[in-house]
This record gives C-alpha cells, structure tokens and sequence, in this order.
C-alpha cells in the first residue's frame, strides 16, 4: 500500500484517562549590587521568591508569583512627553505578558498600571522640601487563572497585590524629616468571561476592580463585548458596553460609560463597514485600563479593495479609505474631521510595500492641548503622507525603510520623518539589528499657564517651538551552545525642543500676540528641553537543568534633561556619555520543580 497515511491503523479502546498532575515550582534568588552615578554611592540587595504553576484541570490553568523581582526585565524605551497625553509603554515583564490575551479582549488591562504609584506628595513648597519620593510600588504577589474548555468557553481571574509607598520630606530650616504615605496598599482584580459562539462569533464579559487601603479611592469597570457573524462568515455586527465607577471616601461616586457598534462586510474583494463610538466625559478606566482622551462622539466609515491570489507581481494587496468625524460628547461641538488612503502590499519576491496619504482638510478643535477645561485651540487644515518598505524576512539580510512628512500650510508648519532597521543573521549562532528614527520639524503647542497675584489664571500660552528627535538601536545575539546564549540591546533617544515665539490663547481658540518672553530671572530659555535616555541592557543566561536558569545581567541607564538646546548630535553624544550613569549587576539563580518528577525521585530514595 503507498502513502503514509494510508498505512495508519486506529487505535481503539482508549477511555477515562486521567491526566497527571500538572503542578511545577520556580524558586529563585537575585543578588543586585546598584552603583549610583548621582548620589556617588552604591549599594547590595538581595531578593527571592517563587513561581508557581498548577493545573486545574486539562483546561484552566493557575500561575502564581510571589514576591517578584523584575530588576532584569529590559529597560523601557523612554521618551520626552510634551503632549497633553501619557505615554503608553510596552510590558516587559514575563509574568504579564505571557497568556493574558484573555485579560486584554476589552481594553481594559493595562498590566503596566500594576507597579505604579498613583498617589500625590502633600508638603508646604516654602518650607519643606521632599528628600525622596517612590517611583514604583513594590509587588507583593499576583496570581492569574486562564484557560478555554472544548466547549468554547474561556475564563479569567487576575489577582495583584502592591505595597504601600512612602515620601521622606525635610524641614528646610530645622532639618527635621518626617515620612508621608504616598500609597496605600492596593488590590488588582480582573475577571473574564469569554465565550465563542458559532459561525466564530463571540461574546466577553469583562470586569476590573481596583481597591485601595487606607482610604483611598476606589475604580470598577464593567464591560460586554460583542461580535455576531453570519453563516457565511461575511457580515458582522460588533458591539460594546462599558461602565465605570470611582469611589471616594465622603465624595459622590463618579460614573462614566462607553458603547461602540460596528455593521461591517468582512470577507470578500470588497469590504467596507460603519461604526459608531461614545464616551462620556467622565468615563475613565485608567485605575487599571489606559485611555488618553474620553469625551467624545465619533463616527467613522471605511471602504477596502483586496488582491488575495496572486496577480501579476502582487502576491496579496490591501487599499483602505478611511473617513473619520468627531463631536465632543460634552459640550456637543464639533472637534474633528479627518480622511486618508492607504494601500498596503506584498509582492512576489516577498518583499512588501505601502503608503499612506491623509489629513485634515477643514479647522479642527483640540479641547486636550490647552490643559484647561472648556477651552480649546482652532487647528488649520493639515496634510500628511508615508511611504514604507520591507525586505523578505526569511533572508539573512532584512531591510525596512520608511520616510513621511505632515505640513500644515498656514502656519508654515512642516515634520519629516524617516528611519531605516537592518537585521542581518550570520549564521545560527550569531545575528545582529540595528535601527535608526529621524524626525525633525516645527509646531505649536501649550507652552505653560499664567497666573495673577490672586492665583486666578490669567492666560494660556502656547509657543511655536522647532523639535528635533532622535533615535538609536543596536541589537546583539549570540547563541554559544543550546545552553548558553548572550544578548545586547543597546539605545541613545534624544529629543530637544527650542521655543522661537509665544502666544496668547484667545477665548475663540485663535492665538494671539503676547508679550510673554519665555524666560527665567537669569535670562535663560524657561521652555526649550533637551532630553537624552541612554540605556545598556547584557543578558548572559546559562540553562543549568531543564527550565532551571543562572542569569546574569549588566544594565547602564543615563536620563539627562537641560535648557541648553545648542549642542549638535555628536557633542550632546559626548556630554551625554561623561554624565552620571545608574549602573546596576544582578545574578540570578531559578530553578525549576516538577512534582510528579520530584515525587518519583523521591520514592525511589
């Protein structure tokens, strides 16, 4: 008989097997020595802990962390913010970015919010002065439980608990210092119920709960999400319901909600769909959720061509209009009104290419830049375009590019933009990247707010300012055997903003002349920035036992801001490296536990 498969028996009688026990435990051990370029000190530490993992049964799955540390997760890719938003950074640490896809189907799981201080430091500015103020809030313990049944129904609990943080403020006069809670001790709940439907539609059920000690403010935020396809998996309807609240000791508890709706055609050359979202202007989800800017109205269209056989020199190709109007939810006022093209595609070698061509064509209002509420700023009309390239991945050598530029004709307002990667694989043991960002151009932008001698604000400035942004990544891998590897991540970010002019924010959003300098008492720039973030990050870890691993890790952080945007790049470069560095070494030793291995060497002693 030919053929493999067809040579297969059956293999019968195969019942009421029980699946072992799956249960595993990973103690470690880090010692840390930390050298403070700024204070001129160092300092040992030593931390433990343990992770665990058990089976609930052949679909749920508990992991738990107690105590850990995460000196040697990869530093962030810092950036000088002088937006009205905060910065969303990536997770790097294991424990939350391994299986919480679950935790992460409505929106509202931000996992960087675990480890963060919230709270606000009290002391009287004229007499005290805050000696040392926390950056995180140690983790004390954080459990999840995920898994999906054969039946399509899939389950979440995630539990983290952070410990309190504390301020050492001092007495200018009398030296004195006392210490002021910043944080209380705060618990961390989502929970998730998800269940697929057939024709793979889908319905979520999302809760998260933040509860604080001490007095402090509480967040709960429920949400239903929805996706409904029919037979033919051709149309689909999507919906979502969100709710929140935040509680406060002797205040009123605030309530904000979210929907959104979705009728779409989702296969097919053509497709196209029409959406509608609202958020109140108290919907806020960013206790455990992250979200830049609520209060808003917005609807939205779109119309998509697709080439999914190959065609001519085009492998695939996806071309995309887009239509997009936004209203403030509170007062209703219109706010935006934006379109654009965009065409991505890959083409017989591989290789792939795209485009974006957009922009604003009518005055915009942006509520969010002026960091008051209720007032706002009149945008021109704007335009922007971006091309990119990928080179064939599966090749030694990859080369991306990508380069674009955005103008706003009236105010004279150009940005440029371009950045290039190369990763190149010598062979298997050895491959290496690089990536370098270019932007540069100039905008106008909140500057500071004024104040009269009564402490009522008197004016909005905004000043027209030139920017320059840089970065710089170098990537090493080296993989000495199938035990030992080394990796290299090496990053210079530097970004300067030079004011050139200020205005004044007029009450109809139009800016004006002011006599408003910019300046300190010395004469010096009170608002141009130059910021730099240099970051080493060497990992050398060495598999001793299965799972079991002996890291150790070297990282070099420099984060140096100033008022002196005169340097070029290479002398910033040279100031940079002869600045005081944070350097820190760390060992670490893991190991892991099987039970069922551990229990069969112990009945054999």
């Amino acid at each position: 008989m030919q053929g493999t498969v067809n040579q297969f028996g059956v293999l019968t009688g195969l019942e009421n097997i029980q699946p072992p026990l799956r249960l595993s435990f990973s103690p470690y051990v880090t010692s840390i020595y930390t050298h403070d370029g700024h204070a001129g000190a160092g300092k040992f530490s030593f931390a433990g802990g343990m992770d665990l993992k058990y089976g609930l049964n052949e679909s749920y799955t508990l992991d738990m962390s107690l105590i850990p540390d995460f000196s040697q997760v990869q530093s962030d890719n810092i950036v000088y913010n002088i937006s009205a938003f905060e910065v969303m950074y990536n997770e790097n640490r294991q424990f939350f970015t391994e299986g919480t896809e679950l935790f992460s189907k409505s929106n509202l799981f931000y996992s960087r919010r675990i480890g963060q201080t919230f709270g606000s430091i009290q002391y009287d500015a004229e007499t005290e002065e805050v000696v040392s103020a926390p950056t995180a809030a140690n983790l004390i313990n954080a459990t999840k439980i995920s898994g999906r049944n054969k039946k399509g129904l899939g389950l979440g609990f995630f539990n983290a608990i952070t410990n309190r943080t504390h301020a050492k403020i001092r007495n200018k006069e009398s030296g004195e210092e006392r210490e002021q809670q910043v944080d209380p001790l705060t618990n961390f709940n989502v929970l998730v119920v998800d269940q697929n439907l057939k024709n793979n539609s889908n319905i979520n059920f999302t809760n998260t709960s933040v509860i604080r000690g001490d007095g402090g403010r509480d967040a709960n935020v429920t949400a239903v999400r929805m996706s409904l396809r029919d037979k033919s998996n051709t149309y689909q309807v999507s919906t979502y319901a969100a709710v929140n609240a935040i509680i406060q000791p002797d205040e009123k508890t605030d309530v904000g909600y979210k929907y959104f709706v979705e009728l779409a055609k989702i296969s097919g050359v053509w497709q196209y769909g029409l959406g509608r979202n609202v958020e109140s202007d108290n919907y806020n989800i960013n206790d455990l959720g992250f979200l830049q800017a609520p209060n808003e109205i917005s609807h939205y269209g779109w119309l998509r061509y697709n080439i999914l056989k190959p065609k001519g020199i085009i492998n695939t190709m996806r071309s995309n209009l887009n239509l997009f109007h936004e209203h403030l939810y509170e007062p209703n006022t219109f706010t935006v009104f934006q379109s654009n093209v965009n065409i991505n595609a890959q083409f017989k070698n591989f290789w792939w290419a795209g485009f974006n061509l957009g922009g604003r064509p009518v005055t915009t209002y942006d509520y969010f830049e002026p960091r008051v509420k209720g007032r706002y700023v009149s945008l021109p009309e704007s335009f922007n375009f971006n091309f990119w390239v990928e080179s064939d991945s599966r090749k030694p050598l990859q080369v991306n590019g990508y380069t674009g530029q955005w103008h706003r004709p009236e105010w004279e307002q150009t940005f440029r933009w371009w950045g290039i990667y190369f990763r190149y694989r010598a062979n298997n043991k050895l491959s290496f990247n690089t990536e370098i960002n270019y932007e540069r151009g100039n905008g106008r932008g909140f500057a500071t707010k004024l104040y009269d001698e009564e402490a009522n604000l008197s004016d909005i400035i905004f000043g027209a300012r030139d920017m320059l942004i840089t970065s710089n990544i170098v990537g090493l891998n080296y993989t000495f055997n199938n035990k030992m590897g080394l990796t290299l991540r090496v990053r210079h970010y530097w970004s300067k903003v030079q004011y050139e002019k200020f205005f004044s924010l007029g009450a109809d959003g139009e800016l004006n002349d002011t006599a408003y300098e910019g300046l300190n008492n010395d004469g010096s720039p009170a608002h141009d920035g130059n910021f730099n973030a240099m970051n080493v990050d060497l990992v050398y870890f060495f598999q001793i036992a299965p799972g079991s691993f002996l890291n150790f890790v070297w990282k070099d952080a420099i984060h140096k801001f100033t008022n002196n945007t005169d340097p070029d790049y290479f002398t910033n470069v040279r100031d940079v490296s002869r600045s005081p560095q944070v350097n820190s070494i760390s060992l670490r030793l893991t190991y892991f536990i099987d039970y069922l291995t551990l229990k069969k060497s112990i009945s054999r002693n």
